[in-house]
């Protein structure tokens, strides 16, 4: 038995930090969607690339993140593929119990992360053409 589970308060102080961290995370996945909105994408693709490197950062936000980073000039294609990933998984792990409300948003959020998949992909396929037109 690990010293917090024996001690309640012990067990109870860590589930609080647990909460404060998520939610401190997702104030910083929304801060990080509204300055790209703002039109600040470098910014906010700075604070994409900052969160993805915490390590307790849900699949959920890491699909948001690499969803939002999926538009950038930089490994976009890559960062789609993350994001159809991620939201795949998360929708596979949860069907079972999700309300149907919670199927339909899923759904439409692994929605649009292939629609930004697809656009990657048609954005390297056309720079990969522009250069071999211009060798």
């Amino acid at each position: 038995m690990s010293p917090a589970s024996s001690n309640p308060d012990a067990t109870a102080t860590s589930a609080n930090e647990l909460v404060n961290l998520s939610a401190i995370l997702e104030f910083r996945v929304k801060n990080a969607w509204r300055v790209n909105n703002q039109g600040k994408h470098e910014e906010a693709e700075e604070l994409a690339a900052k969160l993805l490197m915490e390590p307790v950062l849900s699949s959920v936000h890491q699909g948001w993140m690499h969803l939002l980073l999926a538009g950038s000039p930089h490994d976009y294609v890559h960062h789609a593929n993350e994001a159809v990933r991620l939201f795949t998984e998360v929708l596979d792990e949860n069907k079972p119990t999700a309300t149907p409300h919670e199927l339909d948003c899923m759904t439409k959020t692994l929605d649009k992360a292939k629609d930004a998949q697809r656009q990657a992909l048609s954005d390297k396929s056309a720079a990969d053409r522009k250069v071999a037109k211009a060798l």
